[in-house]
């Protein structure tokens, strides 16, 4: 049996209230060979617990921001808050799998959430608080930049290489990871993965791997979850 894999919903209330995920992200997983799975915002803590339990792995999704009271940040006007419901609940949901086995890949702020969980900080906004920074967002499209792979970093073992070609849309990046390990940056310093040393698959990436099927950025990043999460079953 392909092994279960949960993704995460983005939540927007208008005139009514929706969780919606975008289809590069289960798509992903069922090509590298796991049974996607949409995980809905849920407020009961055994709720949580339950889905956790039933699940051989999860992906945190990408969205807008985390708004800085969550790490002790510094409110900044390029902040672009995620609804105040997914904040809640992905906060939750970083609390509960510290502590846990499960397979766990961070897409760009499901990375800055892992590093969140574990005590670290964000940048709030790259473009005006990094020295000479890389283009790391243009508006309406990604960008591409290299990124450089910590030799030590189980993200090389998954890569076999010190260097690959990401594509990039975020403004926002891991300040301090915390209890997490850097496992690859870009030359400008900013942060690009993190990873748990400690943990069998506990990893988060800012670029958009489900964007990068045919690449090894993405493609080895996501049979790596999905291998990972079939040991766990």
């Amino acid at each position: 049996m392909n092994p279960l894999i949960g993704i995460t919903c983005d939540y927007e209330k208008t005139s009514n209230e929706r969780s919606f995920v975008y289809a590069d992200y289960y798509d992903a997983v069922a090509s590298a060979g796991g049974l996607p799975v949409l995980v809905p915002i849920l407020e009961e803590k055994s709720l949580q617990e339950d889905l956790l339990n039933r699940l051989d792995g999860l992906i945190l999704t990408g969205g807008d921001d985390y708004e800085p009271h969550w790490y002790g940040g510094t409110a900044h006007d390029a902040v672009v808050p995620l609804h105040s419901r997914r904040q809640i609940f992905d906060m939750a949901l970083g609390n509960h799998l510290r502590n846990r086995s499960i397979p766990t890949l961070g897409i760009c702020c499901g990375a800055q959430l892992l590093s969140i969980a574990c005590g670290g900080t964000l940048i709030e906004d790259i473009p005006t608080q990094v020295q000479d920074p890389l283009t790391h967002k243009i508006e309406g499209s990604l960008t591409r930049h290299t990124v450089t792979v910590s030799p030590e970093s189980k993200l090389k073992a998954i890569f076999r290489s010190i260097t690959i070609e990401t594509n990039s849309k975020h403004h926002q990046s891991v300040n301090h990871p915390g209890s997490l390990h850097i496992s690859a940056q870009t030359s400008d310093g900013v942060i690009e993965a993190v990873e748990a040393l400690d943990h069998p698959f506990f990893l988060g990436v800012q670029w958009h791997p489900e964007k990068m099927m045919d690449e090894i950025a993405g493609r080895e990043l996501f049979r790596a979850l999905i291998d990972s999460a079939r040991k766990k079953r």
